[in-house]
């Protein structure tokens, strides 16, 4: 029967697999994290965070899900003009 959350082994074990993430947090099997790579395609960051969790599921316990924690809009222009009538 596999566990419903991670020890601290466990977890040392998938912020070593997560290199490319900062910012991990655990709550139960749920793990949420900040990708710290830069990619031009959003789909080439789904790829890359979907392989992560496949890596992770497979080396410590395949009920692990991996969560982006939500960017802000990024847009400087529109950030600027928020709030602004035309």
């Amino acid at each position: 029967m596999t566990k419903s959350s991670l020890d601290s082994k466990d977890q040392a074990k998938v912020v070593t697999l997560l290199s490319g993430f900062e910012g991990v947090e655990f709550n139960g099997l749920h793990v949420t994290a900040d990708l710290k790579l830069k990619f031009d395609l959003t789909s080439q960051r789904g790829t890359y965070t979907m392989s992560c969790e496949r890596l992770i599921k497979d080396k410590v316990n395949p009920r692990i899900q991996l969560f982006l924690r939500p960017k802000g809009d990024m847009n400087k222009l529109r950030l600027s003009l928020r709030g602004v009538k035309v």
